[in-house]
């Protein structure tokens, strides 16, 4: 069975260790948009619903990465696990499939990406304490062989725990809020303050893995082709 390198054009830290964890240790791309401006363009003066607006944040950032790699890429665009420098021409070559993410939370008709700073963040925790949103991932997939494409989005309630102002200002002080979706995470230091996930786990982390599954097997693509070199672990 053949293992064909993936390419992840995310910034993220969670989607990242969420493939690693899975089996698959991906090439990193990162693209750098002004997602306002996106949205903006996209919207035309209009309100676009939260799971419209992670599906248009993910394919952007897709198209902008697959332009890089159409072009030329310069060692210090792309690194590997260790943060090392990829051979561009040599194993990236192997790459077949590149996978691109956008998150947004849905809280009272809201929507929170990543807040930009601590008033906001403040707000949203105090806000959030106790209740119930809707977290939206979407993923858009192509495939560098075919040149075909793909765009899944799944959704998952959260329901943060009751939170106090110390938890809140502990909370805040790691930094770790500013740097995702709703400005909470699920696998880092936030997991204890989330109380309950209805859906898949993965999805609040931003890498929907059942549904990504499926949409690569609809692209002819098996899991395991995917997957580094697989050794038994019994």
């Amino acid at each position: 069975m053949k293992n064909y390198k993936v390419i992840l054009a995310s910034k993220s830290i969670g989607r990242f260790k969420t493939l690693k964890s899975a089996g698959i240790t991906p090439y990193v791309l990162s693209p750098e948009l002004d997602e306002s401006l996106i949205i903006k363009k996209t919207a035309k003066g209009r309100r676009l619903n939260t799971k419209k607006a992670v599906q248009i944040l993910a394919k952007a950032k897709g198209e902008e990465a697959v332009k890089m790699l159409n072009s030329k890429i310069s060692n210090d665009e792309i690194s590997n696990v260790n943060g090392e420098m990829s051979n561009v021409n040599g194993e990236i070559s192997n790459a077949k499939i590149l996978l691109a993410g956008d998150s947004l939370f849905e809280f009272h008709h809201k929507v929170f990406g990543k807040p930009k700073n601590y008033e906001i963040a403040k707000k949203r925790l105090k806000a959030m304490s106790g209740k119930t949103g809707n977290l939206f991932s979407a993923i858009y997939i192509y495939n560098i062989k075919s040149k075909t494409e793909a765009l899944i989005v799944d959704q998952a309630k959260v329901t943060i725990s009751s939170l106090d102002d110390e938890d809140i200002e502990n909370y805040l002080s790691t930094g770790e809020p500013y740097l995702v979706a709703g400005g909470f995470t699920i696998d880092g230091l936030g997991g204890p303050f989330i109380k309950k996930v209805n859906g898949d786990p993965h999805t609040v982390i931003g890498m929907p893995l059942p549904a990504l599954r499926l949409a690569l097997k609809k692209m002819n693509i098996e899991w395991f082709e995917i997957l580094d070199k697989v050794q038994n672990i019994g």
